[in-house]
């Protein structure tokens, strides 16, 4: 029996973490904005969702094919949820930070340069260094295409990563069925 593929699996969860990830990132733009940028709480729950719905796809992809899921496909279906839900999800956050509402480019870097300053300060930076991360954050400005892409990139390489993990506690053989070897 051929396995099915896993692209509709990581598909359909794909757009249940992107949906997921959305509804976070409206309800704290409606919340208070800042939180979008400095809630690193968010991020952390964020994070275990998607490992969540990663090992969902994997376990229902492993249902559907008798019970099992091979190393490379339980990869598969972890980075294609991961890939599909990080693409819509970074759309989704220029088209509300570049179109809806371009004032959070400046909340951005508020933020930013707060917690560059606040930083700096904790690890006795001197003065000239403080305002020259300031002057770095402030010229860099709203975020390209081209760092998005290079962003959505790096971002492939943690979902790799993530998959490869959690491939390594979902992956199952299929049982062997003895009953064709008896006809």
């Amino acid at each position: 029996m051929d396995s099915p593929s896993t692209f509709p699996y990581g598909l359909k969860y794909g757009l249940i973490l992107a949906t997921i990830s959305l509804i976070i990132m409206f309800a704290m733009y409606a919340i208070d904005p800042e939180l979008m940028f400095s809630a690193w709480y968010v991020n952390a729950i964020g994070f275990v969702i998607t490992i969540v719905v990663m090992v969902l796809s994997v376990l229902e992809f492993r249902r559907d094919n008798n019970g099992g899921a091979l190393f490379g496909q339980a990869i598969a279906c972890g980075f294609f949820t991961y890939a599909v839900s990080t693409l819509i999800a970074m759309i989704g956050s220029y088209v509300l930070i570049n179109v809806i509402d371009p004032s959070l480019i400046e909340l951005q870097q508020k933020v930013a340069i707060d917690a560059a300053v606040s930083m700096l300060e904790t690890f006795g930076a001197e003065e000239d260094v403080i305002e020259g991360a300031i002057e770095e954050i402030e010229r860099q400005g709203s975020q390209t295409i081209g760092q998005m892409v290079m962003g959505y990139i790096f971002a492939l390489f943690i979902g790799l990563v993530i998959a490869l993990i959690v491939a390594a506690f979902t992956k199952k053989d299929r049982p062997v069925d003895y009953s064709d070897a008896l006809n």
